[in-house]
């Protein structure tokens, strides 16, 4: 699977699981993962699906990394 990052909320290494802002079921619907693609359009698209797919909470403020 391809996550933006932006979609990462923590991550436990103790535990070794990346927890992340999005469904179990809005990751299944996404784009399949092709690990040969290089291909900047690909990336594009799933940056597009999940980013029309999110909608933040009124109080959520917006992170810098």
């Amino acid at each position: 699977m391809l996550l933006p990052a932006g979609t990462v909320e923590r991550v436990d290494h103790q535990d070794r699981v990346v927890h992340v802002d999005r469904t179990r079921q809005e990751i299944k619907d996404a784009p399949p993962f092709d690990p040969e693609s290089a291909d900047p359009d690909h990336r594009e698209r799933v940056g597009r699906y999940y980013a029309e797919r999110h909608v933040p909470p009124p109080e959520a403020t917006p992170r810098v990394m």
